[in-house]
């Protein structure tokens, strides 16, 4: 006796009601919205070096989160390079032509 799978939805069988089943939602996935330096850069399609020269000259501002003090850390604040979403989005509303 050979048994055979179902191959398309219409041959399912309906195995009754889903009771103590988990509910399964939809969720969009997460962007965030701080970006490191190759984030911000693929965000803008152009070159990391583009986006620390922007810092650099005070074009794009960097994020700067402070590092509480612990007893191996007498505060600072994260080395990583953080770029704002929002201030990349703003940037390019800025940097648009006008239409003539």
């Amino acid at each position: 006796m050979t048994t055979e799978l179902a191959t398309h939805a219409d041959d399912r069988v309906n195995s009754g009601p889903d009771e103590g089943a988990p509910a399964l939602q939809a969720v969009a996935p997460l962007t965030p919205r701080l970006l490191d330096l190759a984030g911000a850069a693929t965000y803008m399609a152009i070159s990391p070096w583009t986006i620390r020269q922007w810092e650099a000259e005070g074009v794009l501002p960097r994020v700067r989160i402070s590092l509480p003090i612990t007893n191996k850390r007498r505060g600072g604040e994260c080395r990583k390079l953080l770029f704002d979403r929002a201030d990349l989005d703003q940037l390019i509303e800025r940097s648009k032509e006008s239409a003539p």
